[in-house]
């Protein structure tokens, strides 16, 4: 599949199987972040497989999460 290039980075779609599923290897460059984004049909649930990410709730930090950390997005959450 292709590599899709957003101002924030990049990513790729690995694995789909429509109307299920969607694994995307996404590429974050340092001191960009991602537009801010809420689902209403769907969770998401991310992985830190390099560096390190910070989650935010209502614009404030929440925590930092290290290599191998597992977030979870629910239904409706806004998140970036």
């Amino acid at each position: 599949m292709s590599i899709e290039h957003r101002p924030w980075g990049s990513y790729e779609t690995i694995k789909e199987e429509p109307g299920q599923y969607k694994v995307k290897h996404i590429i974050v460059q340092p001191n960009k972040r991602l537009s801010l984004q809420s689902h209403a049909h769907r969770a998401e649930h991310w992985v830190i497989v390099k560096g390190t990410a910070s989650k935010r709730r209502a614009g404030k930090l929440s925590f930092n999460c290290l290599l191998k950390s597992k977030i979870r997005v629910l239904f409706c959450h806004y998140q970036r």
